[in-house]
């Protein structure tokens, strides 16, 4: 009996290491393959998530700075192609790998009960049911587009960002339990994200019309590929971010980090007033204000800590100010003058949806299903179809079929030769003898095009395939450079003006003067690596509304189920302000911002952004719970919680106190 029992308990303590194993292998595979199907040069981002893997493994508490600041931040999907994945992907499962072996949860952190858990879990089920509906929804031949959104297989890029944050919750939840620091760590990385992508913008913005021309109407995308479709994620996000300053400027006690946060402060405000987004302005200017009532009202204690709170305070007037500043002169004032005809356009974009919508009672419980509203567009809506695109390998060498409904571009990122003449050669087949078919090389990075020269063609026997080549003259073309190393990115485009024809092409090459091939992929073999798209006609592929996309795509339970989990942590974020800790501020602040994007806008659809936002939700709904013993960390403290020793072998406690 007792041998029995020996053998029991070894069974039972071996259970969650095998587990954990499983899960940490499966992750780091994932990692690998991700890596070796890179389809840009690998080294860089290989070292960059070996090294943090290392530096996790040495402090596990963090993977709360990175990944908040990676999700935003590190995103080349305009030179990769890739759309149903992201580097900052390979962070988070890195982070999981490392974690699951390192640093695994307590049995009592891995899910929440009580009605957090009752929240999380409905939204779990809701949202993993609307994908399977998603996946097994195909309209008008959308499993054999090669459009990702238009693929069944979209459901799975939006169900992404859900499944993250859940394998994430577990390790975030024990460091709060050991700690109580959690909050605090995340919103560091919140900041490091936003100074991360405002230095993108300020480049941007640099390379295209300058710094401070704000009479120019380009606005920036700094690293939000997905907003080649249009959308406002990056007015968003940043908008977002605010309310996290106001918060660790009320916890930080080492005087050197003011000036960094007034550094933070500027740098997010500029990035937020050149995404000219008349939303962006109104989420941003509200999150802080609300960030800063809600200290005032429930989490102000005096204990000698006045001075640094007034302090902290202080960031809310130059922040507003500046916003509502900016919304009144330049390009701003105009669109504030036009935002009656936007609203306007909105109000046609809602209305489609009754056009698209099922209408019968399953739809309306449950959605259509994940991403599937641009096919639902194209399949049902009398306005706003979308152009498609097909990769087919059934005839002697892969080509892309592309149908023209709307402004269409599809592109690759390249790299100038010295010479100044581009030769490109393509073959490529029209269905009608109207169509017109040609090559662009453009100064462009997402959607805006300046400094364009190209050719077109039209087909000489329509049905049949022809060879097509023209001559593109490069000189003037990535001329201005700023501080001699940042310059605009440059970008050939396959591009049609002519709406309803259908066009297909192959062996695309694009040399120099020298005969060297200086395009990635043009023969398709590799799929659609390094090749992606950009469309004009932004109408057709969102509903200009969070909350009716979520009620059309996941229904009234997932509307229902993304309510209550918002809810209760926004509850989360009063509650932990209740108890003095200061980042309850800026949880409801940043909650409050999101909610209030959506409005006008599907903010909900970047799978990146929509990450960030849960991550915020899920600290909430972490706050909700005492950690530390209950009380609140002491203001600063998390300056300090690095660890200076590598706990050792069978040092439970150690293990403890350094996660």
């Amino acid at each position: 009996m007792n041998g029995r029992l020996e053998v029991s308990g070894t069974i039972q303590t071996c259970k969650p290491t095998v587990l954990r194993l499983s899960l940490s292998v499966l992750c780091a595979t994932t990692v690998a393959w991700g890596l070796g199907s890179y389809p840009l040069p690998a080294g860089p981002l290989t070292v960059a998530v070996v090294l943090y893997a290392a530096a996790l493994w040495r402090w596990p508490a963090l993977f709360l700075v990175i990944v908040p600041a990676t999700l935003p931040a590190l995103d080349l999907g305009a030179w990769t192609g890739w759309t149903m994945a992201a580097e900052s992907d390979l962070f988070v499962l890195a982070t999981i790998a490392i974690l699951a072996l390192r640093a695994p949860p307590e049995h009592g952190a891995w899910f929440p009960k009580g009605p957090t858990g009752a929240a999380l879990a409905l939204l779990t089920v809701c949202f993993l049911l609307s994908a399977a509906i998603g996946l097994a929804t195909s309209d008008t031949g959308a499993a054999l587009s090669s459009n990702p959104y238009l693929r069944p297989d979209n459901a799975l890029r939006l169900i992404k960002p859900v499944l993250e944050v859940l394998a994430l919750i577990p390790f975030m939840r024990q460091r709060h339990r050991a700690h109580g620091d959690m909050a605090t760590w995340l919103g560091w990385g919140m900041l490091a994200g936003a100074t991360a992508v405002a230095v993108e913008a300020t480049i941007e913005r640099a390379v295209w019309f300058g710094v401070f021309d704000f009479a120019s109407g380009y606005r920036v995308a700094a690293a939000f590929s997905s907003m080649h479709v249009g959308g406002g994620h990056i007015g968003a996000y940043v908008a977002m971010t605010l309310p996290f300053l106001l918060g660790i400027g009320l916890t930080i006690r080492r005087w050197w980090m003011a000036p960094i946060l007034l550094g933070v402060a500027i740098a997010a405000g500029y990035a937020l007033v050149v995404t000219f987004a008349r939303t962006a302005y109104t989420a941003g200017i509200v999150s802080i204000l609300v960030a800063a009532l809600a200290w005032l009202v429930l989490g102000w204690r005096g204990s000698g800590q006045r001075l640094r709170q007034g302090l902290a305070l202080l960031l809310v007037i130059p922040l507003a100010g500046g916003l509502i500043a900016a919304a009144s002169f330049g390009f701003m004032r105009e669109r504030v003058s036009e935002a009656v005809g936007s609203f306007q356009v909105r109000e046609i974009n809602w209305r489609h949806v009754r056009a698209v919508a099922d209408g019968g009672p399953l739809s309306v419980v449950f959605g259509t299903g994940l991403g599937t509203y641009a096919r639902a567009m194209l399949a049902r809506g009398t306005t706003d179809g979308t152009s498609d695109f097909r990769l087919d390998d059934s005839e002697s060498m892969p080509y892309l079929s592309i149908t023209i409904l709307t402004p269409f571009y599809f592109g690759q990122k390249i790299t100038l030769p010295p010479t100044r003449l581009l030769h490109l050669t393509f073959q490529w087949r029209a269905a009608s003898p109207d169509a017109l078919f040609g090559g662009l090389v453009c100064e462009k990075y997402l959607l805006y095009s300046e400094n364009c020269r190209g050719a077109s063609v039209r087909p000489k026997s329509p049905g049949s395939w022809e060879a097509a080549s023209m001559d593109i003259q490069t000189e003037g073309l990535r001329s201005a450079k700023v501080l001699g190393f940042f310059s605009r990115p440059i970008e050939l485009s396959l591009a049609s003006s002519i709406p309803g024809t259908t066009i297909a092409v192959r062996d695309v090459s694009l040399t120099d003067d020298f005969g060297w091939n200086i395009l990635a992929n043009g023969n398709f073999r590799h799929g659609l690596d390094r090749w992606s798209f950009t469309d004009d006609q932004h109408t057709a592929w969102r509903i200009f509304n969070m909350y009716l996309m979520l009620l059309f795509e996941t229904g009234v339970l997932g509307l229902v189920s993304f309510t209550a989990m918002v809810g209760l942590a926004a509850v989360g974020g009063a509650r932990a302000l209740l108890r003095g800790h200061a980042m309850g501020a800026a949880v409801l602040g940043s909650i409050v911002s999101f909610l209030i994007s959506g409005l006008f806008d599907d903010v909900f659809e970047a799978p990146r952004l929509a990450a960030v936002f849960l991550l915020v939700c899920a600290t909430g709904l972490i706050l909700r719970e005492p950690g530390n013993g209950g009380q609140a960390p002491e203001d600063g403290r998390v300056m300090d919680a690095i660890p200076s020793a590598t706990p050792g072998a069978g040092d439970h406690a150690a293990e403890i106190e350094t996660y």
